[in-house]
């Protein structure tokens, strides 16, 4: 009940919001996608909200939730492992951004003995 309300807060608090949320084009690992939605929606230098949600490629689509996902904006930044908001295949993390218009938010996704690291450059915004 407690995750069902959660998801419900979640999706009011995004319908209320003034600006619409921008997506960079998916990637896929397998036989899972990635998709990054930015918040604000169209990042700036500082501090900015990612969001990583993941799901499997086939005809369910469920949610992959048995994941550990780190992000980083720079080479030379340490990885942050990002929180993830229950069994939604939602993943979220603040990564402090210094040029959007050049940079790629890096997320690397462990899940069993399986580790890759994908690019997302911030100025393909959808």
């Amino acid at each position: 009940m407690k995750h069902i309300l959660a998801i419900l807060s979640f999706l009011f608090m995004n319908a209320c919001s003034d600006e619409p949320a921008l997506r960079i084009a998916p990637q896929n690992w397998g036989d899972i996608k990635i998709q990054l939605e930015t918040r604000p929606p169209m990042p700036t230098s500082g501090m900015n909200e990612i969001l990583v949600i993941v799901n499997h490629t086939g005809e369910k689509r469920m949610p992959v939730w048995d994941s550990i996902i780190a992000l980083r904006a720079d080479e030379s930044d340490n990885w942050h492992q990002a929180i993830q908001d229950g069994h939604t295949g939602v993943y979220r993390r603040a990564v402090k951004v210094t040029d959007p218009a050049t940079q790629d938010v890096q997320v690397q996704i462990q899940r069993g003995g399986d580790k890759v690291v994908l690019r997302f450059p911030l100025h393909t915004l959808q």
